[in-house]
């Protein structure tokens, strides 16, 4: 086998181990991605909000695609800086960072391989943006917005408040259902111990 062979699959073992990690930690990576959705949001929202204000002369929608195109190469990159400069924190956590560092493999492979999984992941993470249009957010901010700015009275912001309501009575339970089941099987299994 070349050097070059060995270093390339020394590298895919970093890779494999970071698809592991995220099967392990699925719960947490969902709840990162509703936060990178609703924070993506947030930064684009600002584009309505200053058409609405009427202050300056400012193509909504050209705003709002400048901030949107802006928030996701922004989230795009803070997920790979995230995964390459969280890697000994991930190591130290799983308790594999004396192994990691004791391989007999250089650090350049160490690196390649968090570097792939990390453009790749991120990758999936921004093109996962688009389900941003479905978070309570927009119902919230809209709603809030028309409120305030518009002066809509409470009764009439019912296009607002009926998703919310809709999706509270979805969610919620969903949400104290899946925490439940996760509480029990950690339980069960052992997991609610720091490593492992």
């Amino acid at each position: 086998m070349s050097a070059v062979t060995y270093e390339l699959k020394a590298s895919y073992a970093f890779i494999e181990r970071n698809i592991n990690i995220v099967k392990r930690y699925w719960a947490w990576e969902f709840v990162w991605l509703i936060y990178s959705i609703t924070n993506s949001l947030s930064v684009a929202f600002i584009g309505p909000g200053v058409g609405a204000i009427g202050a300056t002369n400012v193509d909504s929608r050209y705003l709002v695609l400048y901030l949107i195109i802006g928030t996701i190469v922004w989230r795009y990159l803070s997920v790979i800086f995230y995964w390459l400069a969280d890697v000994i924190g991930m190591e130290r956590w799983e308790g594999t960072i004396e192994y990691t560092l004791m391989a007999p493999i250089t650090r350049m492979t160490h690196l390649v391989g968090h570097t792939a999984f990390a453009v790749v992941y991120s990758l999936a993470h921004t093109a996962l943006r688009f389900f941003a249009t479905y978070s309570p957010a927009t119902y919230v901010l809209e709603g809030t917005r028309a409120a305030l700015l518009d002066g809509v009275p409470t009764l009439a912001l019912g296009q607002y408040i009926a998703p919310l309501l809709v999706m509270g009575a979805i969610l919620v339970p969903l949400g104290l259902w899946s925490f439940r089941a996760a509480e029990t099987y950690a339980k069960k299994t052992g997991k609610l111990k720091r490593n492992g």
